[in-house]
């Protein structure tokens, strides 16, 4: 019995043992012994021979108790533990087995790491709560319908900052991810050029009823604004011939939410990981390491192979802007955003002073001036305004 614990083969083969013991003892037959025991007479036979020759232990395999030739060494299996213990420890099992293959070269299963890691007694488990719920169904094309949203978030360090990202609805790829004090119609603008730069326009975002996207103060006490005027997001995509869907709910939005939540998880930890509390430099780790990670393990087919992509105007940037209306004054200049532009018609026939220009505050902070016949007036900033 050397290859084989007594407990485990008291537990497992004392019955088998009992009966074949019978047989050799002729109180049954072996047709009766093999009825018993499940098994055929032919195979009950050769039980029954084994054990008259070498005993109670024939009936062990000659593999028990051995370690399989494919086992990892045991010094894997400690380097994997220690590296969760003192490493990963709040990491799950499947982010924890992504990083062994990306950080340390260890391509080892999500199940065998679960296994060592319940033996060590270092796995929280707990239980998941369902909820059946009906799930809208996906676009059928890559770039049909594209979600935006933001996240406020301790995503580094104590202060919270928000993340804006946008996700394919058919492949449930994420496009890029921007890290932002605050959700903004210029953040907004900043992660849609990034987008439009990379794919191309989509034929519609899906978004939530943010004040950046529609109007949501109707007939306030201070401003009145109605519901009809849109919104300088909202102008540009028409411009850009992108429609919008709006989601009355967040359980609408189930798909980037469930996206985001996958976000917060391990892109927080991976921050931390890598000391990366700065948003330019998390920014840049989030679409050139996270992201295309992410997408290889999350992103799905979709049902149709055509991609509904466009390509962008090149006017992209003065697209993508705040509009404004101001009111010349006798000496050219406007006010916009507490700052005093002076403008320099193009010729002298242009007349300004009295009349009304259009001003588009580009999502990078600069300003375009437009002639009501779509004529860009030069401009200089007025120091002394």
């Amino acid at each position: 019995m050397e290859n084989c614990p007594k407990e485990g083969w008291i537990v497992k083969y004392a019955n088998r043992y009992h009966i074949i013991k019978q047989a050799l003892e002729g109180l049954i037959t072996c047709e009766e012994g093999a009825k018993a025991l499940n098994i055929s007479t032919r195979h009950f036979k050769r039980l029954k021979a084994k054990v008259k020759i070498s005993g109670p232990k024939a009936l062990i395999h000659g593999n028990s108790g051995r370690k399989p030739p494919n086992a990892y060494p045991t010094e894997i299996r400690q380097e994997v533990l220690h590296l969760f213990q003192f490493r990963y420890s709040d990491f799950n099992v499947s982010h924890f087995t992504d990083m062994l293959q990306e950080e340390h070269g260890l391509s080892i299963s999500r199940e065998t790491v679960r296994s060592w890691l319940k033996e060590a007694g270092l796995l929280k488990t707990g239980k998941r709560r369902f909820r059946r719920k009906k799930r809208r169904k996906r676009a059928s094309k890559e770039g049909q319908i594209v979600l935006l949203d933001g996240s406020l978030h301790y995503w580094f360090g104590n202060k919270q900052y928000t993340l804006l990202l946008a996700i394919d609805d058919a492949t449930g790829k994420a496009l890029y991810g921007l890290f932002v004090p605050r959700e903004t119609l210029h953040g907004y603008f900043r992660l849609a050029y990034k987008v439009f730069s990379r794919y191309g326009l989509p034929e519609n975002f899906y978004l939530d009823r943010h004040s950046v996207f529609i109007t949501t103060r109707h007939e306030g006490v201070h401003i009145k604004q109605s519901a009809d005027n849109p919104t300088s997001f909202q102008i540009a995509m028409a411009e850009l011939e992108i429609g919008l869907i709006y989601a009355h709910s967040t359980q609408a939005k189930g798909r980037i939410e469930r996206s985001i939540r996958t976000f917060q998880d391990r892109l927080v930890k991976e921050l931390a990981l890598k000391k990366i509390n700065d948003p330019e430099k998390a920014t840049l780790y989030t679409n050139e390491v996270f992201i295309p990670r992410y997408n290889q393990k999350f992103a799905v087919e979709p049902e149709d192979k055509e991609k509904a992509w466009r390509k962008p105007p090149k006017n992209l940037k003065e697209i993508l802007s705040r509009r404004m209306s101001r009111k010349v004054k006798a000496d050219l200049t406007i006010s916009v955003e507490g700052r005093v532009l002076q403008l320099k018609p193009p010729r002298l026939t242009m007349r300004l002073s009295g009349t009304r220009v259009e001003v588009r505050q580009l999502f990078d902070g600069n300003f375009r001036v437009y002639h009501h016949t779509g004529e860009i007036i030069p401009h200089e900033e007025n120091k002394k305004g």
